[in-house]
């Protein structure tokens, strides 16, 4: 084996046609990645491959502290800057770890705002332990509320995300609306493979139909309130399309998925002053045909890069918000400019523990309303080859899966947490855009640092996560 160079070759930047950045956690420092780095490196024997572990986030000890915007916007200067050096780089690859999966998609944000995938190729997008939903708890128990707020004491402006207790400052909401110069950009989102929930031109003959710019519109799903008789749905039949005004409601809908979608009027005339109209478009799915409907869902959420929740009062209205703040950063990193950019990456990779992660439970990382293993755990069969790794992780992803893309039940999700509405929007609009789904498991409470083999011996490469390293070489792409 040969040596490998140093990581600040001047010679291999000069080279490299492709950057793969590695960055930390919250607490964490570029070294966090050594190993991982280390046997990357060691691997891959080809120049056009440039590893880098982020430094931007390590100055000073508790600079994680400081919020995921922050953290993120650092990131990416760090990239822009290294890519200054890289005449010839072409493609960009994220590796993230806990915290820093966060970091990766909030740069990637600020990233396609600045121009840099114009001539910048995404590949791979690759989260390791990563609380995508963040890591707040349901009120249901005292205990729960004692953590939400100790995470806002202990963890600064990062707790209050992490726990949606935050709002997201102007750059922020800016990056969550959509880019119109970055419309004509090649996106990968979700793949579904069955098409019986959609309708074919050949049914839809003879009937009226509209054409909606989903890119500029605002979507919501208006979810049925949960109660016995009641489950998780989706739409199917359409019930009507025209002009409101801005400030107008839907009318009726009880136990179906009603998806709203509203889009600005076309301005014929000089400005009135009067507040803008807007086209209304409300594709209606009873609750029986969720089974078969649920695609729309997806389709939906990914062509209009992301979508609201909101649950039914019971009397066809939905409940109103109990106050107008401005959105939390997690809810705005679920929208616009983030989900483009997530969506342009070829692969998406999910690495989550089903147990024994202190930090970052199953269910936040794998972007799950639930932990499918707590009941089938003997059922599941471990690889040969990556002993650390779920045979085959999506048949533990019940109730709805199609090729790439989970998408859970959303009426039984978060049902006993007070931001109920905005942690589906999370949900639903996260799982649509599709994942490779790798879960892990550890019998140590050590998980969340043996996931990047943090403190691996090579010598012992089955008991110190080295196997898991191993598997993101294996399903990178160069």
């Amino acid at each position: 084996m040969r040596s490998p160079r140093p990581v600040d070759d001047p010679e291999k930047l000069a080279s490299a046609t492709h950057l793969a950045v590695f960055q930390h956690g919250l607490l964490g420092s570029k070294r966090d990645f050594g190993r991982f780095v280390e046997i990357f490196r060691s691997q891959f024997h080809v120049d056009s491959l440039y590893l880098h572990s982020g430094e931007s986030n390590d100055n000073s000890f508790f600079q994680t502290y400081d919020g995921v915007d922050q953290g993120g916007e650092r990131l990416a200067d760090e990239i822009l800057q290294l890519a200054e050096k890289m005449p010839n780089l072409r493609k960009l690859s994220m590796i993230g770890h806990s915290l820093g999966g966060l970091y990766n998609r909030y740069c990637i944000g600020v990233l396609l705002a600045r121009g840099f995938f114009d001539k910048i190729e995404p590949v791979n997008f690759v989260t390791l332990a990563t609380p995508h939903l963040g890591i707040r708890r349901s009120h249901r128990h005292a205990t729960n509320v004692v953590f939400n707020a100790l995470m806002t004491k202990i963890f600064s402006r990062t707790g209050q995300q992490l726990t949606l207790t935050d709002s997201a400052n102007e750059m922020t909401q800016k990056l969550s609306t959509t880019s119109d110069v970055s419309l004509g950009k090649e996106f990968y989102p979700g793949t579904v493979y069955s098409q019986s929930g959609y309708s074919t031109d050949e049914a839809a003959k003879g009937k009226a139909k509209v054409g909606i710019d989903l890119t500029h519109a605002d979507v919501k799903v208006l979810l049925p309130p949960l109660t016995q008789e009641n489950a998780g749905d989706l739409y199917a039949s359409f019930i009507g399309w025209g002009q409101r005004n801005s400030g107008e409601e839907n009318t009726e809908a009880s136990e179906n998925f009603d998806i709203q979608i509203r889009w600005p009027v076309e301005v014929t005339s000089a400005y009135t002053g009067k507040p803008a109209d807007t086209n209304l478009c409300v594709i209606r799915i009873p609750e029986e045909d969720i089974q078969r409907d649920w695609r729309w869902l997806v389709a939906l959420s990914n062509a209009s890069f992301g979508m609201h929740c909101l649950t039914s009062a019971g009397n066809g209205k939905a409940q109103q918000p109990q106050n107008s703040t401005a959105p939390t950063l997690l809810s705005c990193m679920t929208r616009g400019q983030f989900m483009q950019a997530l969506q342009m990456f070829k692969v998406r990779t999910l690495y989550a523990n089903m147990f024994f992660d202190m930090q970052v439970p199953y269910s936040c990382a794998a972007v799950r309303a639930f932990n499918p293993y707590r009941q089938s755990m003997k059922e599941s069969l471990m690889s040969p080859i990556y002993t650390h790794i779920v045979f085959d992780s999506l048949k533990n992803a019940q109730p709805f899966v199609d090729g790439d893309v989970i998408l859970d039940q959303l009426p039984y999700a978060f049902t006993s947490d007070a931001e109920q509405d905005e942690l589906r929007g999370m949900l639903l609009s996260v799982q649509s855009v599709g994942w490779r789904r790798i879960d892990v498991l550890f019998g140590s409470v050590m998980a969340h640092e043996h996931i990047i083999a943090k403190r691996a011996k090579l010598d012992k490469p089955l008991d110190s996560g080295i196997d898991i390293v191993h598997h993101v070489m294996d399903t990178f792409l160069l």
